[in-house]
C-alpha cells in the first residue's frame, strides 16, 4: 500500500473481497430458470452453439447440474422450440438470425 500511495494511486484496505465497491454490482448471480440460463449460455458461444439434438441435451443437462432429470431437459427442450430459440430437423439444431 505505501507503495500505491507514493505513486499517487490511493488505495485502502478493506476486510473481505465482497466489500470492493461495484464488485457486488457487477457480479451475475445465475438464474433458476433453466431456459434462462439455456439462452444465456447460446449467447456466450455464439457460433459454438450445439449443432445436434444429443449434444444439445447433453449440454442443457450440464447447465441444469442436480436439476437434470429427463423430463426436465425435455421441458427445457419443449420450451426453447416453443420460444423458436431453437428448430430442430432430423436431429439438427438450427438458431434463428
Amino acid at each position: 500500500m505505501r507503495h500505491l500511495k507514493t505513486k499517487g494511486i490511493s488505495c485502502r484496505r478493506l476486510a473481505a473481497i465482497g466489500d470492493i465497491p461495484g464488485l457486488k454490482e457487477a457480479a451475475i448471480k445465475p438464474t433458476s430458470d433453466p431456459v434462462q440460463r439455456v439462452l444465456a449460455n447460446f449467447a456466450k458461444r455464439g457460433a459454438a452453439r450445439p449443432r445436434t439434438i444429443k449434444t444439445l441435451r447433453s449440454g442443457i443437462k450440464h447447465l441444469l447440474g442436480a436439476d437434470a432429470t429427463d423430463d426436465a431437459v425435455e421441458k427445457t427442450l419443449g420450451e426453447l422450440q416453443r420460444l423458436s430459440a431453437i428448430r430442430v430437423v432430423d436431429g439438427k439444431v438450427t438458431y434463428p438470425a
